[in-house]
């Protein structure tokens, strides 16, 4: 069962939810990255039943992963989750309140 969290800048206040880390339900495994398009730190779908799939190795049914799931763009960084930078300032996030358990 996967977890999101809310984190906040300590420097701009910016918040997102995300699972801070490679998280996955039942079905969607997903991890947190920037979007270097809407400047979002967004959950982004990288694989399914518990394995992350290589962006190399996805067949072309799945053309909704490794994709911002704020504009869709794939113009995305994976998030530095030892160093927690905000996608607005650079400032550090600080993991909050557990939001949801989803499945």
């Amino acid at each position: 069962m996967g977890s999101s969290y809310t984190f906040t800048c300590t420097n701009c206040g910016y918040q997102a939810e995300s699972s801070g880390k490679l998280d996955s339900g039942m079905m969607a495994v997903v991890e947190p990255y920037i979007c270097n398009n809407c400047n979002e730190l967004t959950d982004v779908l990288v694989g399914e039943f518990g394995y992350k799939i290589d962006k190399s190795d996805l067949a072309d049914d799945k053309k909704d992963y490794y994709l911002c799931s704020n504009c869709s763009s794939q113009n995305i960084t994976l998030w530095d989750t030892k160093l927690k930078p905000c996608p607005k300032c650079g400032g550090k996030m600080k993991k909050g309140q557990e939001v949801i358990m989803w499945d």
